[in-house]
């Protein structure tokens, strides 16, 4: 088995991913790596995955030698990140940190640096409830860059 720490491994999982991307279509919900286990465990989001997409999955993956993961998830990878334009741009609160699309919850990622709920419900107008997750991190803050 390639060690999961070369360039082989890492370029073999960017086509497994890709594979899986297209096979899976508008069910794609997203892939990532999970390294918490001593061989890391490729982990696919499916949208109503059926046991033809896992048998397919698995022969796509063969040539790696890393177990993998289904997991059925509400939305698809285009949902999650189209939630992005639904918000709009000068939507804005002084304590917003970053919003982010994440594949391993599938929804969008919101951190404040403080509870902010009148923001997080202006957010919720443009997204559904379920697509919206909020941490809050208190002292956290932005500085922005400058030139010397």
């Amino acid at each position: 088995m390639e060690s999961p720490h070369d360039g082989s491994f890492e370029a073999d999982v960017e086509r497994f991913a890709a594979a899986a991307e297209k096979y899976l279509g508008k069910r794609f919900g997203g892939f990532w790596i999970d390294r918490s286990y001593a061989v890391p465990c490729l982990t696919v989001a499916v949208v109503g995955p059926t046991q033809e997409d896992v048998e397919k999955l698995l022969q796509e993956r063969e040539h790696l030698d890393s177990p993998i993961q289904v997991i059925a998830v509400r939305y698809s990878w285009q949902e999650v990140t189209g939630f992005f334009e639904r918000i709009p741009s000068d939507l804005f609160s002084e304590s917003f940190l970053s919003l982010g699309a994440s594949p391993i919850t599938n929804r969008m990622e919101l951190e404040l640096n403080r509870a902010d709920p009148e923001f997080v419900e202006r957010i919720l107008e443009f997204l559904p409830r379920d697509a919206l997750g909020v941490s809050i991190l208190p002292g956290f803050s932005w500085e922005a860059a400058s030139e010397p």
